[in-house]
């Protein structure tokens, strides 16, 4: 194992790197996600029509509470 690590760091300092840029992108996904709906909830109070249940596949009872609590 020890010769391994003196064989190639260069080659485990990329992967360990690549492994923080998909954590990194997986919470970006996730953070893009949230943003969607809040920019939708800002569409729906300011009077244009946004269909929830088509692109989210939800509909919450009531979007004006579901909208304020995000």
């Amino acid at each position: 194992m020890l010769n391994f690590l003196k064989k190639y760091p260069m080659s485990i300092l990329l992967a360990i790197i690549a492994l923080n840029l998909f954590s990194i992108a997986r919470s970006l996904k996730k953070e893009a996600k949230l943003n969607e709906i809040k920019i939708d909830c800002a569409k729906y109070k300011g009077g244009q029509t946004v269909d929830f249940s088509k692109k989210y596949g939800v509909v919450p009872i009531s979007l004006s509470s579901w909208c304020n609590n995000l």
